[in-house]
């Protein structure tokens, strides 16, 4: 196929084979990061979360957990929801070891905890929502910084009905 320009583009089969070679690195990509990113997660899918009376974490992964924290919104006993807290269950969890915290944390406001938030042997920071068991990665502003834009969408997330 010639144009008037004089340059030849190929045949069809060229083109073809052109795009579909294309498409098996973009393919071999999106494989690659994939396993990546279930690699970066099998530690912390291990991490289990309950809420029985007590909020209690067990580490069920082969690596330590650190900064484990119990993220809740307080209500009043009328139901008009308050603010947000954290409180600590275990600086560190190691292989096998449980962690528990008591619903009453001492305040006027009854907790209502939705999210256990650790840092992986990594340091990747990870939050399991208590309600669905979900687990999202988290940026470290997430537990640190209350007005970043991350944990306000993290909380939207938990706190949507």
């Amino acid at each position: 196929m010639l144009l008037a320009q004089g340059v030849d583009w190929g045949s069809v089969p060229v083109w073809f084979s052109v795009i579909l070679s294309g498409a098996s690195v973009l393919m071999a990509l999106h494989i690659i990061l994939r396993d990546r990113k279930n690699e970066r997660r099998a530690d912390a899918m291990k991490v289990l979360c309950w809420t029985s009376g007590k909020t209690v974490v067990e580490n069920g992964s082969d690596r330590v957990i650190r900064h484990v924290r119990v993220m809740g919104q307080l209500k009043d006993p009328g139901g008009k929801r308050g603010p947000f807290r954290f409180r600590i269950v275990a600086d560190t969890l190691r292989p096998g070891e449980e962690g528990e915290l008591d619903q009453h944390w001492g305040e006027e406001f009854v907790p209502e905890s939705f999210a256990v938030v650790f840092h992986d042997a990594d340091g990747k920071q990870w939050a399991r929502d208590l309600r669905t068991a979900r687990l999202y990665e988290c940026s470290p502003s997430v537990a640190f910084y209350r007005f970043s834009r991350e944990r306000t969408k993290l909380m939207r997330q938990f706190t949507r009905q």
